[in-house]
Order: C-alpha cells, then structure tokens, then sequence
C-alpha cells in the first residue's frame, strides 16, 4: 500500500494529499509505515475515500490492500448475467447431472466450435 500512496501521491506529499482531500493528519501515512498500519484491513467506505484522495482505482486501492494482508485477489473477468444463470442452474443439479451438463457443454462447442471472444456474444 505505501508504495501505491506514494506512486500517486507524487509530486505531492501524503500530508498534503491528507489536507486536499480533506482528512485528519496520518489518515494515508498511517499506511506509509508498517509500524503505524493498521492490524486489519479498512473497511470499502475507507477504502473509497483513500481512491478517492489519492486519484488512483478503487480497484487498485483493494488489491495493495489485499497484497499488504496477503488476502488472495480475484483476478478473473466478471461473469455476465447469462453466465451467472448458467451457473446457478448448473449448482442445483446433483453431481452425476452435473457431469451430463458438461459433457453436453463440450459437446455442443466441439460441434457448434468456440468464438474467438467467448465473452462477446450474449448467453
């Protein structure tokens, strides 16, 4: 995390991005020092208003958070809303029809074959 506060904080000083965003004194240099960091991750509302501060992703934000805790990170694309329809049908069938949808899955690409960008075309 202090290497991202510093990254887009420059040229400007976390104090100085405290104070043009508005917060108290040590609210980023708390992260800057390990020995001051907090025991726990902050919660999205805190997470939010240090994106905001300092310019950068709220995404960007979470994963320094989530390297500093060493919390895994998702890193995967979204699911699309078909997709999530899919998989929700998929979770309530019990495992042996859980194998036959897959195997009709794979079926119908090996036969139909896979677009280029599988995330191009609606579900």
């Amino acid at each position: 995390m202090a290497a991202l506060i510093r990254g887009y904080s420059t040229p400007r000083t976390v104090a100085e991005v405290e104070r043009d965003a508005g917060m108290k004194p040590g609210a980023l240099a708390n992260y800057v020092k390990p020995s001051t960091a907090p025991a726990r991750m902050p919660l999205a509302p805190v997470m939010e208003r240090i994106a905001d501060a300092l310019g950068a992703p709220l995404t960007e934000v979470s994963r320094a958070f989530a390297a500093d805790f060493e919390l895994p990170v998702y890193d995967e694309e979204p699911l699309l809303e078909g997709e999530y329809e899919l998989l929700a049908n998929y979770r309530m069938l019990p495992p042996n029809l859980q194998r036959f949808a897959r195997k009709t899955l794979a079926s119908l690409v090996a036969e139909h074959g896979a677009p280029a960008k599988p995330h191009d075309h609606g579900v």
